[in-house]
């Protein structure tokens, strides 16, 4: 059986090898200088037109503030268009530029194909099994930080 440090190790070089080659493959073309997270926050806006940069942050799970930056850079490269809210400033709304919807299916076909190379070897099977067993791990790891996020009842009380 692999140990504890194994098993982050393989995660851990899993997920930013796929990152970086993601981020390789879409450093051409249209998509040259987009990032695997640029990928994910445009798909994500593009699915939900019009949606504060607060609420992907909660859906994502993101930082709000590194969050915002990387809109702010997308926007400045028009790839995103931000609204300030009339009522509240604080309200930043996001849509996709024309641009963007022009190269979504690029991205994803891009994404899609180079996923496909990973997994190539595995049988239908498998990759169901390696899917299984990761949202096992990662439900694992979203507990352990909504735990973390919550003092402790003895803490509160000092």
């Amino acid at each position: 059986m692999e140990s504890k440090i194994e098993i982050y190790q393989a995660l851990w070089h899993s997920f930013f090898g796929l990152r970086l080659t993601i981020g390789q493959a879409l450093n051409v073309g249209t998509t040259r200088g987009l990032t695997f997270e640029d990928a994910i926050l445009l798909t994500q806006v593009a699915q939900n037109r019009g949606i504060s940069v607060r609420d992907i942050a909660r859906i994502s799970g993101r930082d709000v503030a590194s969050l915002s930056r990387q809109s702010t850079r997308l926007e400045a490269r028009g790839w995103l268009v931000k609204t300030r809210s009339e009522k509240d400033a604080r309200l930043c709304t996001m849509n996709v530029t024309k641009r963007a919807v022009g190269v979504l299916p690029l991205i994803n076909e891009t994404i899609e194909r180079v996923i496909g190379e990973c997994v190539e070897g595995l049988s239908v099977e498998e990759r169901q099994e390696l899917v299984r067993m990761l949202f096992i791990v990662n439900n694992k790891i979203s507990t352990l930080r909504e735990t973390a996020a919550t003092p402790n009842k003895q803490e509160v009380k000092s």
